[in-house]
């Protein structure tokens, strides 16, 4: 059938705007489901667990048996080499899930940044993991783990399509 005498909606193009695990990790821009939050979340805690017990493994058996367990802490971070660069990109993967799902609940991602506030991060990523998404579009995306619409299309909240 032609294409100008159905009455179907013309699908949406794929414009690139397929999201993957780079994108939930790594991409501050979006929206983010709790689901996909809370399970992002625990498997960046479980590679973090993971360094830290390779880590950690080689210095319990070096424990005198006297009891002294005084560890110097630079020596603990560059007994693993890649130790810094997995807690740099942990908390950047932190900030990038807790921004996203702020943006689904549509609150400014700006708020994310309290996750760099010692002994605040914790409270404020289980906070921000139980805020209910907003119903719809809003601005950061159409639908939860989206990315943000283009910046070209300017009606984008004007369109019947997606309300």
């Amino acid at each position: 059938m032609n294409q100008q005498y159905s009455n179907q909606p013309e699908p949406i193009k794929n414009r690139g705007n397929t999201v993957g695990v780079l994108w939930v990790f790594f991409n501050p821009r979006g929206r983010l489901s709790r689901l996909a939050y809370w399970l992002g979340f625990i498997l960046m805690m479980l590679i973090m667990l993971l360094a830290f017990y390779n880590a950690t493994k080689f210095f319990i058996n070096d424990i005198p048996i006297t009891g002294d367990i005084s560890i110097d802490l630079n020596e603990f971070i560059f007994s693993n080499p890649m130790l810094p660069i997995l807690l740099i990109a942990s908390k950047w993967s932190e900030l990038a899930l807790v921004m996203k799902r702020l943006q689904d609940a549509d609150y400014s991602g700006f708020w994310g940044l309290l996750v760099m506030v010692p002994y605040l991060n914790f409270i404020v990523c289980i906070v921000v993991g139980f805020l209910p998404p907003t119903k719809g579009p809003n601005i950061f995306g159409r639908t939860s783990n989206s990315r943000p619409p283009a910046k070209n299309n300017h009606n984008f909240h004007r369109t019947r399509r997606y309300q």
